[in-house]
């Protein structure tokens, strides 16, 4: 069992390398994925509240903004997106 966890593991870690090194594919910036998320309709109607707004700057500093792939989460799915907009109203 622990020789078939290692070798997952093992693999898991060549097909990194191999994306990152030898397919140069690279992770976006959090810069990149937040003008993305700049440009989403739903995005710009929820901080033109002042205390969204707020909120929102307080996410990308410290919270769950900070992660380019929560980011991209949020702005593919809509379902991760209404609980990030329920957490952000909960939290303002």
């Amino acid at each position: 069992m622990i020789g078939l966890i290692g070798a997952v593991a093992l693999g898991a870690g060549v097909l990194h390398v191999i994306k990152k090194y030898v397919l140069r594919v690279k992770d976006p910036t959090l810069e990149e994925v937040w003008g993305e998320l700049d440009q989403q309709e739903w995005y710009q109607e929820f901080v033109q509240d002042d205390r969204m707004a707020r909120a929102i700057v307080f996410q990308k500093e410290q919270g769950l903004l900070t992660d380019w792939y929560y980011v991209k989460k949020i702005i593919k799915d809509k379902g991760a997106r209404d609980g990030f907009i329920e957490f952000v109203r909960k939290n303002a």
